[in-house]
């Protein structure tokens, strides 16, 4: 891994990154210091653990998601005045996604190790192996990035990264003609953009099937949905992911009339079930992929 400094002081040798704060008067030791600190690794949905030893109780270490984009993501260590947290800036203000720890602080001259995993829109935080903080936001696919803040130096190593597929979760009826959409156009589309396309019927878990549900809609990176048929469970999944700002593709057969009123407004691929619809289908659905950045 490669690493130029963007803003402040850290070096990095064999496999560590170390902040070096300066303040050089007392109006700037008073004021904490900061670095910015990007790497050559573009990442978007997985899994990154490293450790990190602060000299300081109060320093932060925060791994940097969609640096540079409009919804910078912060997650780690000492983040808006709490121990644990995940926020998001807007507007050049960081609004709070999940925060914990209130009312304790970390430990000065203590290594911990740290565990990030973004899978969709599912960002969690474990600290020492502990889930400290979980929330929904849109990892983008950029080069990572470390914040780091405070007067006292911290040092972060193992650095460990491991991609994982994006996924494509699949709404629909199971019936045969749907079955052969899913086989014969969705998911090789899909497979062809990058992503694992999965339905309900492919999920072998002891969970209630509700929360399998909405974790794969969390987990996925985009929804296609199929609303046809009138199907409550197929009408319920699409609002959840609209409800989670999910990017969300939705298919109709032109053999329906019309769509409810509460997505009528919301643009859809129609399609005829036939050789040629397949095809066209297939164009289209190519086009919304591609319009997504995928």
């Amino acid at each position: 891994m490669n690493w130029i400094n963007l803003f402040g002081n850290t070096t990095f040798d064999k496999g560590e990154l170390t902040y070096h704060p300066t303040p050089t008067t007392k109006l700037e030791m008073s004021t904490p210091g900061f670095a910015y600190t990007k790497s050559d690794v573009y990442f978007e949905n997985g899994e990154i653990e490293f450790s990190v030893k602060l000299e300081d109780a109060s320093s932060s270490c925060q791994l940097v998601f969609n640096y540079g984009l409009q919804n910078q993501i912060n997650v780690g260590l000492n983040y808006n005045n709490a121990p644990y947290g995940i926020g998001i800036l807007k507007n050049n203000v960081f609004e709070n996604l999940s925060v914990s720890g209130i009312g304790t602080q970390l430990l000065p001259q203590k290594t911990y190790s740290v565990k990030v995993t973004v899978k969709g829109s599912k960002i969690e935080l474990f600290v020492d192996n502990v889930s400290v903080c979980t929330a929904n936001a849109t990892v983008e696919k950029a080069q990572l990035t470390f914040y780091f803040g405070g007067n006292s130096p911290l040092t972060v190593s193992g650095i460990t990264i491991s991609q994982d597929t994006p996924r494509v979760f699949v709404v629909m009826q199971f019936t045969e003609e749907f079955d052969e959409l899913y086989d014969e156009v969705i998911k090789p589309v899909c497979e062809d953009f990058g992503f694992d396309a999965t339905r309900a019927d492919d999920i072998f878990t002891q969970n209630p099937i509700i929360q399998d549900i909405a974790d794969s809609i969390q987990e996925s990176a985009v929804v296609i949905a199929d609303i046809t048929p009138n199907n409550p469970n197929v009408y319920y999944e699409v609002g959840y992911s609209h409800g989670i700002n999910k990017p969300t593709i939705l298919l109709c057969d032109t053999s329906r009339e019309r769509l409810p009123f509460d997505l009528s407004g919301i643009r859809t691929i129609f399609y005829k079930n036939k050789i040629a619809g397949k095809s066209k289908i297939e164009g289209s659905l190519r086009r919304h992929l591609e319009s997504l950045g995928s």
